[in-house]
């Protein structure tokens, strides 16, 4: 998350902390705390966004449709690494495969899984940086189907 968020990120550059969206300010009397119930914004977006944000139904609605918009491509990424996945174990399970080839389909495939579960892993499923979570699944998609057709290669007729 907070590499993703410091990326140059929409709020990143607005000077907003995490502590600011995540734990909120509570009242308590003339007391005034930072909740230290981190929790994501969009459960009390009244309260959290509200905070900077006048149109909160827009912005709830805005995170939507960037977190559906990263899911999809993920889920496109994740469908172009399975390929890559099934390519490099029929190829290697064929005789006279060059054994190359298949290194260079894994080393390949390697570089867009460790993309994909960078991603995966980050809990805002790319609202931090929208940006940049979808510049990283379309480097995702690009080596997955490179380490496919590296596969594929591998035992095609010479």
């Amino acid at each position: 998350d907070y590499e993703l968020f410091t990326a140059e990120s929409t709020h990143y550059k607005a000077g907003v902390a995490c502590a600011d969206c995540h734990m909120p300010y509570l009242r308590d009397g003339a007391a005034k705390f930072s909740s230290h119930d981190i929790k994501s914004p969009l459960i009390e977006a009244n309260r959290t966004c509200a905070a900077c944000h006048t149109d909160v139904d827009y912005v709830v609605a805005r995170v939507k449709i960037i977190q559906n918009q990263v899911n999809q491509t993920m889920l496109a990424s994740e469908d172009a690494i399975i390929a890559a996945i099934e390519a490099i174990k029929k190829s290697a399970a064929a005789s006279g495969a060059d054994q190359a080839l298949l290194g260079e389909a894994r080393t390949l495939h390697r570089k867009a899984q460790l993309r994909w579960d960078f991603i995966a892993a980050e809990n805002s499923m790319g609202f931090h940086n929208p940006g940049e979570a979808l510049r990283i699944l379309a480097s995702t998609t690009d080596l997955a189907r490179q380490a496919q057709v590296k596969a594929l290669l591998a035992v095609s007729p010479k």
